[in-house]
């Protein structure tokens, strides 16, 4: 086995299992945040559903291909993505609620029927992983996507503060290193949807970068002083208690 072959079949990924995790813990921050502060604010909750959407689909196909880097690089976005929303969604408008709510009805609905398929269809073995990987593919699509949903009110506002860079980037280089592992294996199913995925997070990232997210460094400022005003009171209490 050649080096490019090895470094594309173990290296892109093994990095690229390790970088999804990193992708999928990029956001427990400000969903931490978000829980300490009883606000939602400008997070967006709607990544965080497609993200177990996500999971769920490329758990469902690294079972069905026995592919241990498939399978093992979305655990973290199953069990991420529902403490996520889990966390959030109690701060969000009673809308918003409601649509995370038919959301995670509609994903549960969708597996059940392609199970169903996939029990009483009699698809061979080719067809049966084309029905696992369109799924997959379809979901990511949404996964990727789904910062977009604020596209609009970033432009409006000229405001990033809804997309989350850190999250932006590791999209990027998570996207590139399956769609290189994808090459490597020939699976189009891996190939097609990762590296449009990158390509949409490009996008989002430019975006982030030609609107400066000022209301969330606004916010921080305001917080950052206002821990520096209760450390002063804490101080001035101290000095009068020495005296």
């Amino acid at each position: 086995m050649e080096a490019r072959d090895a470094f594309m079949l173990y290296a892109c990924p093994s990095l690229g299992a390790l970088l999804a995790f990193c992708m999928f813990i990029s956001p427990m921050r400000a969903v931490l945040a978000v829980n300490r502060r009883k606000q939602l604010g400008e997070v967006n909750p709607l990544p965080f559903a497609a993200m177990i959407a996500n999971g769920m689909g490329w758990l469902a196909y690294g079972l069905h291909i026995h592919d241990y880097f498939v399978f093992g690089s979305n655990v973290s976005a199953l069990l991420l993505g529902l403490f996520y929303v889990m966390t959030v969604s109690k701060f969000a408008e009673e809308k918003m609620q409601d649509l995370l709510r038919n959301i995670l009805l509609a994903l549960c609905c969708l597996f059940l029927a392609v199970s169903l398929v996939f029990m009483g269809a009699g698809l061979d073995a080719a067809g049966n992983k084309s029905l696992w990987g369109s799924t997959a593919v379809a979901i990511l699509a949404i996964y990727y996507v789904s910062p977009l949903t604020t596209l609009a009110k970033v432009l409006r506002r000229r405001d990033s503060s809804s997309l989350y860079k850190p999250m932006l980037i590791a999209n990027i280089g998570n996207g590139l290193l399956w769609f290189a592992y994808g090459l490597a294996t020939h699976d189009w199913f891996l190939i097609m949807p990762n590296g449009i995925g990158a390509a949409f997070s490009v996008l989002s990232f430019g975006i982030s970068l030609m609107f400066p997210a000022t209301e969330r460094n606004e916010r921080l400022k305001q917080q950052r002083q206002q821990q520096q005003q209760e450390q002063g009171q804490l101080g001035s209490f101290s000095r009068r208690d020495a005296a």
